[in-house]
């Protein structure tokens, strides 16, 4: 890994924003983290696109400070597989990961009511 802050860590969440955002638990803190525009992700030693990276991942990231209370990932290793991740709520894990208008939270069936199936002929009354 380049120069920069390095940290291990399981991937908790991603959204897919642009740029690209990362939650990830290191040690008993969570970390929310952009991936930059550049970034590489490899897996081994070969070069796999950001879209492999997901929940329950073991990653090692090379991140740059952006300002005081912010990075930027420039790099991912992606190390393995968390074993405790399969014992998470599988609905947790595969949640959609685009965000409600900006707001940065995960979209949930809670912030995003399902609406009820149309059958044809009920809007003829």
């Amino acid at each position: 890994m380049s120069d920069g802050i390095s940290m291990t860590g399981t991937i908790l969440q991603v959204m897919e924003t642009w740029p690209l955002q990362l939650t990830l638990s290191v040690q008993s803190e969570v970390h929310h983290l952009a991936l930059a525009d550049s970034a590489e992700v490899t897996q081994g030693d070969q070069s796999v696109g950001p879209e492999r990276l997901g929940p329950g991942l073991i990653v090692e990231v090379c991140c740059i400070e952006t300002s005081n209370d912010s990075a930027t990932v420039t790099e991912v290793k992606v190390l393995g597989v968390d074993p405790e991740a399969g014992k998470q709520d599988a609905a947790a894990r595969n949640a959609p990961t685009d965000t409600p208008q900006g707001t940065g939270e995960p979209i949930t069936s809670e912030s995003r009511p399902m609406a009820p199936p149309k059958t044809p002929g009920s809007d003829q009354d």
